[in-house]
């Protein structure tokens, strides 16, 4: 037993679709199908590149912290401002505002 409709026997479905008169109906069918695909595929390439540029500035952020922590903590033991830029990569201005 078919529980499926065979396009190529099943007399319903040629009748249906099989005439020219569906044939616009069929083509209209087509295109969005195809354009939910589009979007459907746009739209998860997007979220995927949203992701990733959230992944990598996560990760930015958290080594600047890391900085700035490290530069405190030099800060705090009287390391001289030259040896904690050379440290760290931070700004003057920057180590300066954290020893405030």
């Amino acid at each position: 037993m078919q529980t499926y409709i065979d396009p190529f026997t099943d007399f319903g479905f040629k009748r249906i679709f099989g005439s020219e008169e569906s044939k616009p109906l069929l083509i209209s069918l087509k295109h969005h199908r195809d354009w939910v695909n589009t979007m459907t595929t746009a739209m998860d390439t997007a979220e995927a590149k949203g992701r990733e540029e959230g992944r990598e500035e996560g990760i930015e952020e958290g080594v600047n912290q890391e900085k700035i922590e490290i530069a405190r903590n030099l800060l705090k033991a009287k390391v001289d401002l030259e040896t904690i830029q050379l440290s760290t990569g931070l700004s003057k201005e920057v180590i300066l505002s954290l020893a405030l």
